[in-house]
């Protein structure tokens, strides 16, 4: 494996009751037992769809029956093999990502982004940047959950998570109007951690629907687009 790889699920597939309960009965103890201790429906479809990607990923890559750690930083890690994955879900759709690198991966459904929120999670240079796409005419929602997918992204390339506060990650790009040209793939965003870049790592961005993914990892070609699990 010398690339990423990312798959997704539309969890609504779950809504029926039947291939509920036969996806479910495919999952290790670990995954059961977290899927059925949620309380909410619509959670524990979430969690049962992660499940179902990152069994996927792992037959694909040969690792059907890899045993399930976690690391120094409480990352989920397969034992004793050369890659690594992340999991992420929001509104129906579930992801994984898997690379022989670290990698962290966020999807979110585009979400309502107040003046009250942006301020605790963006820095002044990103909502510069959130307003000068809103003067080109794109959705401020939109753009604001692009730019979130990325931060939480680094979080969890990192194995921290929100323990990271978002507000140390500064995000950056290299040209003007950053969102058209992320969507034809002509910019990067550079990535600054308490204001150091870290040359590091690279960000790929997926956009359906109105979904929003991000992908942080070392590789800066990402290899093959997002595969759809189907049930």
């Amino acid at each position: 494996m010398n690339k990423n790889l990312l798959y997704a699920l539309d969890t609504t597939a779950l809504l029926d009751g039947d291939t509920y309960s036969a996806y479910l009965e495919q999952m290790d103890e670990v995954r059961k037992n977290k899927v059925l201790s949620i309380k909410a429906d619509k959670n524990r479809r979430l969690s049962l769809g992660a499940g179902i990607v990152l069994k996927e990923g792992l037959k694909e890559l040969g690792a059907g029956n890899a045993k399930i750690i976690a690391n120094d930083n409480g990352k989920p890690a397969p034992l004793n093999l050369d890659f690594s994955f992340n999991l992420s879900h929001g509104g129906d759709v579930a992801v994984a990502a898997f690379s022989d690198h670290e990698v962290g991966v966020d999807v979110e459904k585009v979400r309502t982004f107040k003046d009250n929120l942006i301020k605790r999670v963006f820095l002044p240079r990103e909502k510069e940047l959130l307003e000068n796409t809103i003067s080109l005419g794109f959705d401020r929602n939109l753009v604001a959950t692009y730019l979130w997918t990325v931060k939480e992204a680094v979080m969890k390339y990192y194995g921290i998570g929100l323990s990271m506060d978002p507000l140390n990650i500064c995000l950056d790009t290299d040209g003007e109007n950053s969102y058209i040209n992320k969507a034809c793939q002509k910019t990067k965003i550079h990535v600054f951690y308490k204001e150091i870049e870290n040359k590091g790592i690279h960000i790929k961005n997926y956009e359906f629907d109105d979904y929003q993914i991000s992908v942080c990892s070392e590789y800066e070609d990402f290899g093959a687009d997002l595969k759809w699990v189907t049930l």
